[in-house]
């Protein structure tokens, strides 16, 4: 998670409910998750349901909950069409705990693979989690490194879900029953890894990407096939160095969509696409990209779409709980939540 001061602009054009102060507890039952950032969502292609858990609800006081936040943090919530259901599975991770994660679908064990990310202080390796969307439990063995808000994807050539600790980097890791160092791209202390994704086209089986670390402009795009990471042969100018990133494969499932916030103070998200000629270019139609950070995505291997919710404004203050779906040329409001949530100016 990219913490920044920074503000940033909103687009007129997205429809949004109204602004719910961070201090007010609705009385009414939440009829979607709260507005929150950096939460966990993977969809299950075998129910056709979107699960989402965890993630960074706060508000003006760093780390504590308002009432709201903590009733609906603690559930998975599961979509449903365009509804959100609130559901208390057996075995769930305490969501107090963790303050993101990520999770992805093993079509392999058949099951999502959840890793929480520890809260501030946290120490040490943390727990993973098995679920078949009715019922969880603690995965057995090894646990995986300690991380801050991962990508995680699926790897067909291993028939097993990877993780890449972020923002900095180190091996990449691979769940088979326990977590395993893997083969990775070159790694040095001038990049910043911003994750990786799977995809499906011809001949790849994920795709990396990385920025500059200290003030260079230009990303690098890895692609594995057969084990082996090689380059893309060009490397391509960002706007400016890059410092947080989310990564999904394209509605045709060929490429990769990246959403993305730039390092310095002041610069807006971006939305870029890599197409199946190798080349990165302005995603036409950025939609509710246009002024958030840490939002969620996970792909949808049914309807060939990608799925997105919540996120930020730059400086944390405001926070979204609205659900999105892009089919590559448009993006269609879901689902617009109770609305964002601002944290009042003191």
């Amino acid at each position: 998670m990219l913490l920044s001061t920074a503000g940033c602009g909103s687009h007129s054009s997205t429809p949004t409910a109204a602004p719910v102060s961070a201090r007010e507890s609705p009385s009414a039952a939440a009829t979607a998750p709260s507005a929150r950032e950096d939460a966990a969502i993977s969809f299950d292609p075998t129910t056709g349901r979107l699960i989402l858990f965890g993630g960074l609800a706060e508000q003006c006081t760093p780390h504590v909950f308002a009432p709201r936040e903590r009733a609906d943090a603690e559930a998975v919530w599961v979509l449903e069409g365009k509804k959100w259901v609130a559901t208390h599975p057996k075995g769930a991770p305490d969501a107090a705990a963790v303050i993101a994660g990520s999770m992805a679908y093993d079509p392999a064990l058949h099951e999502i693979v959840y890793v929480g990310t520890g809260r501030v202080g946290a120490k040490g390796p943390q727990p993973t989690w098995l679920t078949d969307g009715s019922t969880w439990r603690r995965a057995p063995g090894l646990q995986a490194p300690l991380i801050d808000a991962p990508g995680m994807a699926y790897s067909a050539h291993r028939r097993a879900v990877v993780v890449w600790p972020r923002p900095y980097g180190g091996a990449l890791r691979a769940f088979d029953g326990s977590w395993k160092a893997i083969a990775s791209p070159p790694l040095d202390s001038a990049t910043n890894w911003l994750g990786v994704t799977g995809t499906q086209h011809p001949g790849w089986d994920l795709i990396a990407v990385s920025s500059s670390a200290y003030g260079g402009s230009t990303l690098r795009t890895w692609v594995n096939s057969g084990g082996t990471w090689r380059q893309l042969p060009t490397t391509t100018p960002a706007p400016m160095s890059l410092g947080w990133a989310v990564l999904s494969p394209t509605p045709d499932g060929a490429g990769v969509l990246l959403a993305a916030a730039p390092v310095y103070r002041g610069a807006n998200p971006i939305a870029w696409q890599l197409g199946s000629n190798q080349r990165w270019t302005p995603l036409r139609d950025s939609g509710p990209l246009t002024d958030r950070v840490n939002e969620s995505f996970a792909y949808d291997s049914r309807d060939h779409r990608i799925l997105m919710f919540g996120g930020s404004t730059r400086d944390g203050r405001t926070k979204y709980d609205d659900t999105w779906s892009f089919d590559g040329t448009a993006w269609t409001l879901l689902n617009p939540g109770t609305g964002p949530t601002v944290c009042a100016q003191h």
